[in-house]
């Protein structure tokens, strides 16, 4: 399928549905699959696609949809965004503009409920990120999707994360999220903290920004040195440069 802005391409296609005609507009209802869809004009790509509509008008192009997605990917700004899937439900309102909602699943389990509006020709989105907790236990794979790798002598156990906030996707990804975490424990190599919280203002923009308080109740060092009630202003640059403001902790007991 080719239009003036657009070239979709796909291996195979089964569909069926209904027409008719209502106060001069042909009218559509009806799904299918689609296998090995490629959107060549922006680099995106689904193994599979099952795809329902109702109230389609394919003259004009609106209507109602919704598709979820199988082995999905995108490449944007030179990297490949993959580890996720669609379930989304949408309304065209004409002049390719999409508003929609559904869930980001990601292949760890972990759902993110979205809404979200765009374009399908100028492929800019606004995507607002609902309120959604967090098991720290996930937070490895879903940094990867990110394109950020957790050293692996850093474990994660303990709590969980609560996030929200709005992502820009154009020609780049960028994001601002609201996060918290509470109850949380890690572990880097011979040294561990226990009921870390904090609140962070952070976000995306190349790489993952962050900013904002944190507490740990108790940290064990290497060596056998111990601290107590650690208060901070924890300042993450990128992946690379990160700052600790107003520290204070507790240690050899005093």
């Amino acid at each position: 399928y080719t239009s003036e802005d657009i070239r979709l391409e796909a291996d195979s296609l089964s569909l069926s549905g209904e027409l008719e005609t209502r106060g001069g507009k042909l009218l559509s209802k009806g799904g299918g699959t689609i296998k090995q869809t490629r959107l060549t004009t922006h680099d995106v790509f689904a193994e599979e696609i099952e795809m329902t509509w109702q109230e389609f008008d394919p003259m004009n192009l609106t209507g109602q949809l919704g598709t979820i997605t199988r082995g999905f990917s995108a490449d944007i700004d030179g990297q490949t965004w993959t580890g996720f899937d669609l379930d989304i439900n949408y309304t065209l309102p004409g002049k390719n503009d999409v508003d929609g909602s559904g869930i980001v699943i990601f292949t760890n389990g972990q759902e993110f409920p979205v809404e979200f509006t765009g374009n399908a020709t100028t492929q800019r989105w606004n995507i607002k990120l609902l309120p959604v907790t967090i098991m720290l236990s996930k937070i490895r794979t879903l940094l990867s999707v990110a394109h950020y790798q957790l050293p692996e002598s850093i474990r994660l156990t303990d709590g969980f994360i609560k996030l929200q906030g709005d992502v820009l996707v154009d020609d780049e990804i960028t994001a601002d999220i609201l996060v918290s975490g509470q109850e949380l424990g890690a572990s880097l190599m011979e040294s561990s903290a226990r009921k870390v919280g904090f609140s962070f203002k952070s976000g995306f923009d190349r790489s993952p920004w962050a900013d904002g308080p944190i507490s740990i109740e108790a940290i064990a060092l290497a060596g056998g040195v111990e601290l107590a009630q650690l208060n901070a202003e924890l300042e993450l640059e990128d992946t690379e440069r990160y700052g600790l403001r107003n520290l204070s902790a507790e240690v050899f007991d005093g």
